[in-house]
């Protein structure tokens, strides 16, 4: 495991064992796999997260935009 992945390894489990994820049980449950992605998926080398804000009531629903090309690349590009 490289450096980096060891040194973020550590601090997850620190800031684990101190509680501060307080009601997210499932950060705690999944603990280390968040560093190791080959032991979620074999031969995986890393992982994509991102992060959406809670979906505006305008807004079209995920699906639809999943399937539209030209919106999701907008919205991945411009962070809509």
């Amino acid at each position: 495991m490289p450096a980096c992945l060891a040194e973020a390894e550590q601090r997850l489990l620190s800031w684990l064992e101190h509680g501060y994820h307080g009601s997210m049980d499932y950060m705690a449950r999944h603990g280390a796999l968040r560093v190791r992605p080959a032991e979620l998926v074999p031969g995986s080398l890393s992982v994509i997260s991102l992060r959406m804000p809670y979906w505006p009531a305008a807004a079209k629903a995920a699906e639809a935009v999943l399937q539209d090309g030209l919106s999701l690349y907008f919205a991945l590009r411009h962070g809509a």
